[in-house]
């Protein structure tokens, strides 16, 4: 297969590496490109394109997906030089909220998504293979990488319906709160579960996973009840020592949703034990102190 594939590419774009089509990354790059917003003069034409990609990818995706071989037609190399333009594509495919069930048929691809927003910190075995090929990889990639990853899974944590899920999608979020943030091929106890790695991702200096999307997936596992001791101590620490003012407000969103839930068709009703957690972590003192810190950017929503 891989043979026949190269042919087929030479015969478009001349000799590998030349500059034409036979790299495999130029290919996903066409993909990425022609389900980018604003390439179809009707919508409906481009939300059927993404469908139609999302649903036919399978042999794309079993190959990125595996973090651990990390091999694109038997080739390392064409795997780091694709992985950033398949997970732009996916932050493409997800603007159509139709094509989320047919990627998440893919085995692994929530896992691998939700772990590459940790490669930069956690697998310096990738980072330090990408180094590596040199100018064919752009290290910078993976910053963009963690960025995407974080698009889609906000994305793919987005089900129910205000707050209130089916038993299904409440299996699905608490999946997903559970996966380990490093690949257990990798390293089986290494790692933390994905709902307390958040936490970390916030309190990072380097990440690049958007904190709005950050505080979204946490409100998703919050609203269904897939966060414990560790996420909640984590946010209420981070909320402590905001220096920015735009993190104020979903700070005291995010810890209110964990310790007054929603439930279907009644009032909130807080929580005691995630109410006793929560001040035991010091929620009194990040109270105060984002009142005190940003006194003069209060308004009636804070």
């Amino acid at each position: 297969v891989n043979e026949e594939f190269m042919d087929v590419l030479v015969d478009i774009g001349g000799e590998e590496g030349d500059g034409g089509l036979a790299g495999p990354s130029v290919w996903v790059n066409i993909l990425l490109n022609t389900t980018a917003p604003g390439n179809f003069p009707d919508p409906r034409k481009l939300d059927e394109c993404r469908l139609q990609i999302a649903e036919s990818i399978a042999p794309l995706a079993n190959c990125m997906i595996d973090d651990s071989k990390r091999e694109f037609y038997k080739n390392n190399m064409q795997w780091h030089g694709c992985i950033f333009y398949f997970v732009a594509l996916l932050q493409n495919l997800v603007l159509t909220k139709e094509t989320v069930a047919s990627l998440l048929q893919y085995e692994g691809l929530a896992d691998m998504l939700i772990q590459s927003m940790f490669w930069e910190s956690d697998r310096p075995d990738i980072m330090k293979e990408s180094k590596s090929h040199g100018t064919f990889v752009i290290t910078d990639n993976f910053s963009k990488i963690a960025f995407s990853a974080g698009y889609v899974v906000q994305e793919i944590v987005d089900v129910g319906e205000n707050g209130v899920f089916n038993k299904e999608e409440k299996k699905h979020l608490d999946f997903l709160a559970r996966t380990p943030t490093i690949s257990k091929a990798y390293s089986p106890d290494a790692g933390t579960t994905f709902a307390v790695g958040l936490t970390q991702l916030l309190k990072s200096k380097t990440s690049s996973v958007k904190k709005t999307h950050i505080f979204w997936i946490m409100n998703m596992l919050s609203f269904a009840d897939c966060v414990d001791r560790s996420v909640i101590e984590g946010v209420v620490e981070f909320g402590t020592d905001i220096a920015m003012y735009e993190d104020a407000e979903p700070v005291i969103d995010t810890v209110y949703n964990m310790v007054i839930p929603s439930t279907p068709g009644n009032a909130p009703i807080p929580n005691d034990s995630r109410f006793a957690i929560a001040i035991n972590a010091g929620l009194l003192e990040m109270c105060l102190k984002i009142v005190l810190r940003f006194e003069g950017y209060l308004d009636d929503d804070l």
